[in-house]
């Protein structure tokens, strides 16, 4: 029978405070934040573009390599 989970262990969402650790210290290490606004109603359209294209794994991955494709940086 498996072992019930420590409640203590996890944040009012369900999520483990240990994976929301983990995550922070992978993100001060391993990426940038950048603020994008966009005009209403654009949110829904790239997310549906990015749906129905395809090419993309979500909105962020699609603005990433538009601007790799615009600038030319690489990983």
């Amino acid at each position: 029978m498996p072992k019930k989970a420590d409640i203590n262990l996890k944040n009012n969402s369900g999520i483990y405070k240990s994976k929301i650790k983990a995550s922070q210290v992978y993100d001060k290490n391993n990426v940038d934040n950048i603020r994008l606004r966009v005009p209403k109603g654009w949110k829904e359209q790239m997310q549906k573009y990015v749906q129905d294209s395809g090419k993309y794994n979500s909105v962020n991955d699609m603005i990433c390599r538009l601007i790799q494709k615009e600038t030319g940086i690489v990983d």
